[in-house]
Parts: C-alpha cells; sequence; structure tokens
C-alpha cells in the first residue's frame, strides 16, 4: 500500500494498482483501453 500512497501523492489523484491478470476478463478490455502510463524519474538524495 504504501507504493499506491506514494503515487497518489505524487500525482495528487487516486490510484489503482492491480496486475493485468488480476482483471476480470469481462472488464479486461475496457479498463485497458483508458489506462495512462506513466514513467517518472526520481532523484536520489
Amino acid at each position: 500500500m504504501d507504493l499506491k500512497y506514494f503515487l497518489e501523492d505524487l500525482f495528487n489523484r487516486k490510484v489503482d494498482l492491480v496486475t493485468i491478470d488480476a482483471l476480470r476478463p469481462q472488464l479486461k478490455d475496457d479498463i485497458l483501453q483508458e489506462v495512462i502510463y506513466q514513467s517518472i524519474l526520481i532523484k536520489e538524495k
């Protein structure tokens, strides 16, 4: 859950974290069409 909260703070919005295999087959295609992939660079201190 730490990753979820970290990402929500970083993007200032709610996020859902699931594996693709965890998606219900009936919803999988619709969900994957709405996915927004992000890449982030975090500088180490």
